[in-house]
């Protein structure tokens, strides 16, 4: 039997695979815990008070190690970082091609696949037939799920074979399952042959083989073909062509709006002038903002140097001072920065990288 499968089980499937796998086991009864009498409660002791701790501020959390949401082609170590840590960038597993397949629809192809099912196709099979599909896959096993065909001591008449480069390897007929298969070499063909006579439900297997061996090797540093790095991004993460990002800048008073998936957007200067009104809006979705580095006149409210930070038009943040802001997740489809200043103190300014969805 296969026993990791999730269907409901027979119990002699389930004490076979208990007894040779460990698995599907009936556990036992948990037994009763024993009665216990209350201890004799002891005479209160009282205790000096106990003067209160003195009160310790929470750490603060040590800033991440990669930035898991960056388009650029991305170090083994920081894809093994952000995949632990976030669930980013991790490799995706293989996905297992399952099929379907009857001789009624299949009959006389090579179909590959790493699991699946064969049946006949028909509710009863007809006379007079031979049919014929071969699985392309690599040590694959054979389970049988259903069988009834016309008995007959060495099936004569009406047959089911699995045959493995070309030998025999199951000729089955009858009402009593066939025991599992394990096939070697790269296919196996499964053939159904019925006489003239008597008609039966037929059979249904199932089968699951090696997955198939990498079309790529994606860790290698020759010049890949465009081929292998479409398969390599898609299969396996890598390889990958980055999102272009921008530098950009809010020096030169309004700009256009700018289509980008990532970048830095700065100030401009070597030390921001007085009186200035300048923004940027970037077309982006869902966009993160770090602040890489900020020197604006300091106020309680900014009311004299300031950037302000807008999500499609509404205010987000208003910055300035030399502390660095917290990270800032916007929505939206588009974001602006604005930076303005007052007719006196100058300042280094700001430097601003995003990150946006493709």
């Amino acid at each position: 039997f296969a026993c990791r499968t999730r269907e409901l089980w027979s119990d002699e499937k389930r004490a076979w695979c208990c007894e040779n796998e460990g698995l599907g086991c009936t556990p036992p009864p948990t037994p009763a815990p024993p009665t216990v009498s209350p201890p004799t409660p002891a005479p209160p002791t009282v205790s000096p008070p106990t003067p209160a701790p003195p009160t310790v501020s929470p750490p603060t959390p040590a800033p991440p190690l990669f930035a898991c949401r960056t388009r650029e082609l991305w170090s083994d170590e920081k894809r093994a970082w952000c995949c632990e840590n976030e669930g980013l960038g991790c490799t995706p597993p293989p996905t297992a091609a399952c099929v379907d397949l009857s001789l009624r629809v299949n009959n006389g192809e090579a179909v590959t696949a790493t699991c699946g099912t064969v049946e006949d196709g028909y509710p009863t099979y007809p006379n007079g037939v031979t049919q014929r599909v071969t699985v392309v896959g690599s040590n694959c096993r054979v389970e049988f799920l259903a069988i009834d065909i016309e008995a007959h001591a060495t099936c004569r008449y009406d047959a089911l074979q699995v045959r493995q480069d070309g030998a025999r390897v199951v000729r089955a007929c009858g009402a009593s399952l066939p025991a599992p298969v394990q096939l070697g070499g790269d296919r196996f063909a499964v053939v159904f042959r019925s006489d003239g006579s008597v008609q039966k439900a037929g059979f249904r297997l199932a089968f699951q083989c090696d997955p198939p061996p990498p079309r790529f090797a994606c860790r290698t540093r020759e010049l890949w073909s465009d081929e292998k790095r479409a398969w390599c991004c898609e299969n396996e993460g890598l390889g990958c062509t980055p999102v272009p990002c921008v530098a950009l800048s809010t020096r030169g008073g309004n700009r256009d709006a700018v289509p980008a998936a990532c970048g830095v957007i700065d100030d401009g200067y070597a030390v921001y002038p007085n009186s200035a009104s300048e923004q940027i809006t970037v077309v982006g979705s869902n966009c993160r903002l770090e602040f890489l580095a900020m020197d604006i006149e300091a106020h309680g409210s900014c009311s004299y140097d300031a950037l302000e930070v807008f999500q499609n038009g509404a205010p987000k943040a208003k910055l300035c001072g030399a502390s660095l802001p917290a990270p800032l997740q916007l929505g939206g489809d588009r974001f602006t920065l604005m930076f303005s200043s007052d007719g006196s103190v100058t300042k280094t300014g700001f430097r601003v990288s995003f990150q946006c969805d493709a």
